[in-house]
């Protein structure tokens, strides 16, 4: 079952009223019934009725056709090919299916990756000369070193052009290190929100896709050292990249807190922003980097993490973003609201940056209270833009929170 048509009729808003961090996260765990229809407010509202409509028909018809057929095998990884292309002999082409070493509901097996994430990680790095993303279509389409790449959601992993077959099965492990984080977990959400704090189940357990590399091959695994002609990888890590890594995510968390506390005064910050969004990027670069170097488990987990809270501050920067520059205008939205929202993520970042782990117990406590002021006034207002964002900030704050029991 393919939660694209789910996901193509929700609000898209990424608010996390439903505890999925995600619009598309919700379609999934919808499918595999961690989550329901009635969970997502906006869907509730009048005015989205068609939409929550289609989405109850969409999934009661894939649900049907899942029992009419049975549910969907596993699909068996390794490599499906390696041959001479057919435009040039002298290189080949080689294939891979990434199959998960954990086992995910039945729902969720046709889809191995979150192709929403894949642009967000890609660009991280310098090593692909081009990468072309399609969320819809879940393909990805990387250029590097002469090669071109094909990466699908659902594990697939196609190299062409390749000088040969060394080469071709380094490259397939290049691109799925740095696309680990774009890994469906058996929860629904993806490896870097798991470990970003997003996931609660997975907070209160080992999650499955962070705990050891999520790829297991029936044959031929991919070289784990190739050096690729004409990329020049990241350096192997240590401890002092993993501790210039937290400093990256520190400096990062230290400007979204100032941002906060300029609006919750009542200025205006947007040229902060634009520092903010070139402070992003270099951290993730360097986080993605560990992905594909690191051999310890504790540095890769490490970047994991980091990941996650990255992302973390990008959607909140995003929404402080939105309310502060008046794109989703707060107008009736209560002052005390958006002050409970603003302390949610100021006290949430303040951990990080001093590196004591915030009081998540209480963090969590004020967040409940915020929720249900939250929740009042949704029923009261027409403002769902200014409101989802609201939300989500004060969600990823919270999220952040988390972190400190990692």
């Amino acid at each position: 079952m393919d939660p694209q048509g789910l996901y193509d009729v929700t609000p898209r808003l990424d608010c996390g009223v439903c505890e999925a961090p995600t619009c598309r996260a919700f379609a999934r765990r919808t499918l595999s019934a961690r989550s329901a229809l009635g969970d997502c407010p906006i869907l509730r509202r009048a005015e989205y009725a068609d939409r929550r409509a289609r989405f109850a028909a969409q999934l009661e018809g894939m649900l049907r056709a899942r029992d009419e057929r049975g549910a969907a095998e596993e699909l068996t990884g390794g490599v499906t090919y390696i041959r001479p292309c057919a435009e040039d002999s002298s290189k080949v082409t080689a294939e891979t299916r990434l199959q998960r070493r954990f086992p995910v509901p039945p729902p969720l097996r046709l889809e191995v990756f979150d192709p929403s994430t894949w642009d967000w990680m890609l660009r991280s790095l310098e090593l692909f000369q081009t990468a072309r993303c399609s969320e819809d279509l879940g393909v990805a389409r990387i250029e590097a070193s002469g090669m071109t790449i094909m990466v699908f959601r659902d594990g697939r992993v196609n190299v062409r052009a390749a000088p040969d077959e060394k080469q071709a099965m380094g490259m397939i492990r290049l691109v799925s290190r740095t696309l680990w984080g774009s890994v469906i977990c058996d929860c629904g959400n993806t490896s870097m929100d798991c470990a970003g704090g997003a996931c609660t189940e997975c907070h209160e357990r080992p999650c499955p896709a962070l705990d050891a590399e999520p790829f297991a091959f029936a044959s031929a695994p991919p070289q784990a050292d190739v050096e690729i002609d004409g990329l020049s990888l990241p350096c192997d890590t240590g401890s002092d990249a993993l501790g210039d890594l937290d400093g990256s995510v520190c400096q990062a968390a230290y400007m979204l807190k100032g941002m906060a506390a300029r609006v919750t005064q009542g200025s205006r910050c947007g040229h902060a922003f634009g520092d903010l969004g070139g402070v992003l990027p270099d951290a993730r670069r360097k986080a993605v980097g560990m992905l594909l170097r690191s051999p310890e488990s504790g540095h890769v987990r490490g970047a994991l993490t980091a990941l996650g809270a990255l992302m973390d501050l990008q959607r909140a920067g995003d929404s402080l973003s939105c309310i502060s520059s008046g794109e989703q205008p707060l107008l009736d939205v209560p002052r005390g609201l958006v002050t409970q929202a603003l302390r949610v993520l100021t006290v949430s970042c303040q951990g990080l940056v001093c590196g004591r782990p915030p009081d998540a117990a209480a963090i969590q406590e004020e967040f409940d209270v915020f929720q249900d002021a939250w929740g009042t006034e949704f029923e009261r207002s027409a403002n769902v833009g200014a409101l989802s964002a609201l939300h989500r900030m004060a969600a990823n704050g919270l999220y952040l929170s988390r972190l400190g029991g990692r």
